[in-house]
């Protein structure tokens, strides 16, 4: 929820921090006076262009994802193409041992609406500029591992299993 991003970024240790929020959904509107009466830098980007997203993926230290229900965002991929490390609750189905946000490889898993967690990850992940470029790095890795190749050769893989089974 944007709100809890808000108000989770005002826990922040003293950090310097800017919240910017792309999409133009129904959450967006209550969630500008909060940021005003935080006191939160927040950039509102509205509805942008999928061919316009890299660049504010780019302006990013992290990609925080505190949704209350996300199946498997697109916006977990989009911010690995860019290295982008990723704090999302555990209410979003893109983390996984396979999947594109690897818990403790690139993203770090808080449990949803736990605002204090959240804060906790923001400050600890904010403060370690290496830890960051590491993850960063790993998303790029694991964005490779799971290119069209790596789906290809995992079909044949599963197509050369099945038939191997005796009848």
């Amino acid at each position: 929820m944007p709100v809890d991003l808000i108000k989770v970024l005002a826990q922040t240790m003293g950090r310097k921090v800017i919240a910017l929020l792309a999409g133009n959904g129904e959450q967006m509107e209550p969630t500008k006076p909060c940021a005003a009466q935080t006191g939160i830098n927040t950039c509102f980007a509205g509805f942008v262009n999928a061919d316009k997203l890299p660049v504010l993926y780019a302006a990013a230290d992290m990609l925080v994802h505190p949704s209350q229900a996300d199946p498997h965002p697109l916006i977990c991929s989009e911010s690995a193409c860019i290295g982008l490390p990723m704090l999302l609750s555990d209410r979003v189905g893109a983390a996984g041992p396979t999947d594109i946000a690897r818990p403790g490889e690139n993203a770090l898993i808080f449990p949803c609406a736990d605002t204090s967690a959240l804060a906790g990850l923001i400050d600890e992940l904010a403060g370690d500029d290496a830890r960051r470029s590491a993850m960063g790095a790993r998303a790029l890795e694991i964005l490779d591992e799971l290119d069209i190749k790596a789906s290809v050769a995992g079909v044949h893989r599963g197509i050369d299993t099945v038939l191997a089974r005796p009848r």
